[in-house]
């Protein structure tokens, strides 16, 4: 009897020991996997998002990192800056939607920039001359032109 009480004891403490491995181990799964943030885009709450198929990332810029910073083609504007690996030898097209109050889609609107990064970033101004009536611009998608679409097939 006193084996069959060894063993016992012996086949306890294994349970336990696979039970506090198994425990500490989802711990650490879930404490690591929320430490692990993009730093390398992540700003603070302005950080950089991908955006359409063409490798574009843009954030919205802070008009305090740009000074002087002001509309030049439109009578109201925001900035973007906008980055991709590969440089956009033609025009940078921004699409865009104006949004009324509680997400409402007034319009659609393109714009055009001229390609001239400086530092591997384009400071694109954020604009529209179809109407006044809205409260916020969404990015939808940024695009060189001239280059075929990525995952697009042609008929």
């Amino acid at each position: 009897m006193i084996r069959k009480a060894s063993f016992s004891k012996a086949k306890s403490f294994v349970s336990l020991a696979v039970f506090v491995a198994a425990l500490a181990s989802m711990v650490c799964f879930w404490a690591f996997g929320w430490l692990q943030l993009p730093q390398e885009q992540y700003e603070g709450e302005n950080y950089a998002e991908a955006i359409g198929e063409a490798g574009f990332e843009f954030r919205w810029a802070d008009r305090a990192d740009h000074p002087g910073l002001g509309c030049e083609k439109y009578d109201s504007c925001t900035f973007i800056e906008v980055t991709r690996l590969n440089p956009c030898n033609t025009q940078i097209l921004v699409s865009i939607k104006l949004v009324h109050e509680n997400d409402v889609l007034v319009d659609r609107d393109l714009v055009r920039y001229e390609s001239n990064p400086k530092d591997g970033m384009y400071l694109i101004e954020i604009g529209t001359t179809k109407t006044s009536d809205f409260e916020y611009y969404e990015i939808t998608d940024v695009t060189c032109a001239g280059e075929d679409r990525v995952g697009q097939a042609m008929l």
